[in-house]
């Protein structure tokens, strides 16, 4: 996929986001976690919107599991709100996007 990126940092890991003809052998997964790996996967044969909102979804789960939430029915629920609603904020909030990186920025270089 185009523009696939290579690495994606959530706190100090760097996962690798991995596409993948299909996930351990189960056709119903779109995308899954290794957070003792750092591999993200998502599956080749979604469209780019789906496989967008997959990895996402995964990366939703780093986040989460590194603040010590665990699964459940509220956990699941929470991520797939977030991972469909997060990048859709970025796009839509392209100032604020860049106004906290330029203030984290800022922070860590002083």
């Amino acid at each position: 996929m185009r523009d696939w990126p290579a690495e994606i940092k959530v706190g100090a890991l760097k996962y690798t986001p991995m596409i993948v003809c299909q996930i351990d052998d189960n056709d119903s997964l779109a995308g899954s976690i290794d957070h003792t790996q750092c591999i993200i996967e998502v599956v080749a044969n979604a469209s780019r919107e789906a496989m967008a909102a997959t990895l996402w979804h995964e990366v939703v789960h780093a986040i989460l599991t590194q603040c010590g939430f665990t699964e459940g029915h509220i956990y699941e629920s929470a991520v797939q709100a977030l991972g469909y609603h997060l990048p859709q904020f970025i796009v839509e909030n392209h100032d604020l996007v860049e106004w906290t990186k330029k203030m984290i920025l800022e922070l860590t270089n002083e």
